[in-house]
């Protein structure tokens, strides 16, 4: 029946009737073809076979995703981090004639323990690290929870002057272990003339 589920009560009733009537248990049962054809021709059935080239086909298969699945649990990296550009506006230029720019900080942190990173900018000369948060947040202690993402706006600001955005790296450490972690992105201080 395609709603059967398999779960063998029916074999359970139908050897309790059996027993009831003084008949041969197994009516109902879990068998194989070969076994059946045997029965119906009246020989004796043959012997079930568990180990057979199937199953150990499928033992290795399942023991080779199994063991993939535990390797790359052990060897997750215990941080990651997403950085994304704001799109409006893409600069803004400051009144000391240098160039600020917004991004959105995500921090994953995987372990279980809550954790306090450090925040560095390489590839533009003498960046101003600003993040927005409650309360005095900086570069140098941004604060993750176990097991959670990390929310943190941020503007690095410089002096420089470029006519192409430059190509920037975010790089995150963690404080306790030295564990670091980076995303490339970049830093805009000229729109795109037609």
């Amino acid at each position: 029946q395609m709603e059967c589920i398999a779960c063998g009560l029916c074999i359970d009733a139908c050897d309790n009737v059996m027993d009831k009537l003084d008949l041969k248990r197994g009516l109902i049962r879990y068998d194989t073809e070969n076994r059946l054809e045997d029965l119906a021709q009246g020989k004796e059935p043959r012997a079930l076979r568990f180990i057979r080239p199937r199953t150990i086909l499928y033992a290795i298969v399942l023991s080779l995703v199994g063991g993939f699945m535990i390797f790359t649990l052990l060897n997750r990296a215990p941080l990651d981090i997403t950085v994304l550009h704001d799109r409006n506006p893409l600069f803004v230029k400051l009144s000391s004639g240098g160039f600020r720019n917004g991004y959105e900080l995500k921090i994953l942190n995987k372990t279980h323990e809550d954790r306090h990173y450090k925040l560095d900018v390489a590839g533009l000369d003498t960046p101003i690290i600003t993040v927005k948060a409650a309360g005095n947040t900086e570069a140098e202690d941004l604060f993750v929870k176990a097991d959670t993402v990390g929310h943190y706006h941020l503007f690095v600001e410089t002096d420089i002057d470029a006519q192409k955005p430059i190509d920037i790296t975010f790089s995150l450490t963690d404080r306790d272990t030295g564990y670091k972690t980076e995303y490339e992105s970049v830093f805009i201080t000229k729109r795109k003339t037609q």
